[in-house]
Formats: C-alpha cells, sequence, structure tokens
C-alpha cells in the first residue's frame, strides 16, 4: 500500500508502480468515506459492511475506486499520468472525486475549470496499490473484461 504523496515523486514511480497491465485499488480514512456517503445522501450500515476494508498502522481504511490498465495503458501510465497528474477528461476517479468534494457547492461549475491544486491535495490523503495481471491462460475461453467500479468495490480479494 503506497501513499499517493509518495507516488507524485517521479524517483518513487518506477520503484514502486510497474510499467506494466494491472489491477489497482484506491483507499481512503473514515472520514473520506463518511463524506462520499453523504455526498450520495446514503449511511446504510448494509452498504458500509459490503466495503472492503484493510488495516494499515492501526487504521481501517476503505476501498473506494476499483480499476484496471491493459494493453499500452499499464499501470504506471494509468495511476501516474491519468489518475495522479491529470486532469479530469482522462480519470473517472478525478472527475468523480471532483463531483464529490468540489462540484456544485464550489465556485468552479465544472471539472476543467477547477484548481487542480486542490483535488491533487485530496488524492494526496489517498493509498493505493496494485498487481499485475495473472499471466494468460492456454485456456480459449475468454474472459470478461473488468471495469472500474467508484466507491463500492464489493470485491473481497483481486
Amino acid at each position: 500500500m503506497l501513499s499517493v504523496r509518495a507516488l507524485r515523486s517521479d524517483k518513487n514511480v518506477a520503484q514502486f508502480i510497474p510499467n506494466e497491465p494491472g489491477i489497482y485499488k484506491w483507499w481512503c480514512n473514515k472520514e473520506t468515506l463518511d463524506h462520499i456517503l453523504s455526498r450520495i445522501n446514503t449511511d446504510s450500515p448494509t452498504l458500509l459492511n459490503a466495503i472492503e476494508t484493510c488495516q494499515v498502522d492501526g487504521s481501517t481504511l476503505f476501498c473506494i475506486y476499483v480499476g484496471k490498465a491493459g494493453g499500452r495503458n499499464t499501470l504506471r501510465r494509468r495511476i501516474i499520468s491519468q489518475h495522479i497528474k491529470g486532469n479530469c477528461k482522462a480519470s473517472t476517479l478525478r472527475k468523480t472525486l471532483f463531483a464529490l468534494f468540489f462540484g456544485p457547492d464550489s465556485q468552479s461549475t465544472t471539472c476543467k475549470e477547477f484548481d487542480k491544486k486542490e483535488l491533487n491535495d485530496l488524492l494526496d490523503t489517498f493509498l493505493w496499490n496494485g498487481r499485475l495481471f495473472h499471466p494468460k491462460r492456454s485456456s480459449k475461453k475468454k474472459q470478461k473484461p473488468l471495469t472500474a467500479i467508484f466507491v463500492f468495490s464489493i470485491w473481497t480479494e483481486i
């Protein structure tokens, strides 16, 4: 599990994020999750219990986004160029966080007009982890593509 703030440093990228296809998750703390839940008008205990959690340094973190990077769009390119240093056009994560945290209540009406610094500061509070895709199996059976899921990932394992 890596701090997004640490990943902004170019020296950490090659060491921690492979330049290969993979699956990744974004994790937040309870305060951030509570804000997200309040913005979508839900406090359902069933929903809260369905969100994958993990413990890091004694704190509970919540998985709010699962995505994939495939083909020429490697983990490194997807995470750094599009999510961490990118813009809302290239990142559903950035677009959705903008709407949940800065959207209708902010003076900016669109993510494109928004100051990237505020969104980057928010992303810097998140943690990230990823895994490489498994090598292709010899089976000829086509596998369903994995799509990004924002907020309530009901996965228990990747």
